[in-house]
C-alpha cells in the first residue's frame, strides 16, 4: 500500500508550455515568421527566450489550432493572419557552450497539422538555440519544408560565457 502523498509535495517534472503561432508577412519565403505565447497566451517578446524553470527541465512547443479572440485582436492590429499553409514538422536544437548530453532532433507529432508539438528538453543553467521546421501544405506542389530564425530555450538564470 502506498501512503498517500503529503499536501507539500511537488511532481517530480513539469514541462513549460510554449504556444507557435506561424503568421504570414516573412520577406523571405525560406523563412517561416513566427510568434510566441505562453500558456496563458501572453506573448513572449522577441529574442526573449522561452523559459524553463527548476521543475521544469522540459519545453513544450504546440503549433496553436485555435487561438483566443486577445491573439486574434493583436494579429489583426500587427497586420498579421495565421499561416494556415504550414504545419510544425521538427525542431532542431543546439545546446550553447556544453552539449549535456541532450539530443538535438525532435520530430513533432499530433491528431492534426495544425495541432503539432514537440518537446524538448533544456539541462539546467543552459541555454538551447531552436531551429523550428514547417511544411508546406501545399497539396499540388512537392513538400517544401521552411524554417524559423529563433526561437532560444533556457532553463534557469544562467551567465554562460
Amino acid at each position: 500500500m502506498n501512503p498517500s502523498p503529503s499536501a507539500d509535495s511537488t511532481p517530480a517534472f513539469e514541462i513549460a508550455q510554449y504556444f507557435v503561432v506561424p503568421v504570414t508577412g516573412s520577406s523571405d519565403p525560406s523563412i517561416q515568421k513566427c510568434r510566441y505565447f505562453d500558456a496563458l497566451w501572453n506573448e513572449i517578446p522577441r529574442g526573449r527566450p522561452l523559459m524553463a524553470n527548476d521543475r521544469a527541465a522540459y519545453v513544450a512547443l504546440k503549433q496553436a489550432d485555435a487561438l483566443p479572440a486577445p491573439v486574434k485582436r493583436e494579429l489583426a492590429q500587427a497586420q498579421q493572419d495565421v499561416d494556415r499553409s504550414v504545419s510544425f514538422f521538427a525542431a532542431v536544437a543546439k545546446t550553447k557552450f556544453d552539449s549535456h548530453a541532450q539530443p538535438n532532433m525532435f520530430l513533432a507529432a499530433g491528431t492534426h497539422p495544425h495541432a503539432m508539438s514537440a518537446v524538448l528538453p533544456v539541462a539546467k543553467d543552459s541555454t538551447r538555440g531552436v531551429i523550428l521546421i514547417f511544411k508546406k501544405l501545399d497539396a499540388h506542389a512537392t513538400p517544401l519544408l521552411v524554417s524559423t530564425s529563433d526561437p532560444e530555450i533556457k532553463n534557469g538564470s544562467t551567465t554562460e560565457p
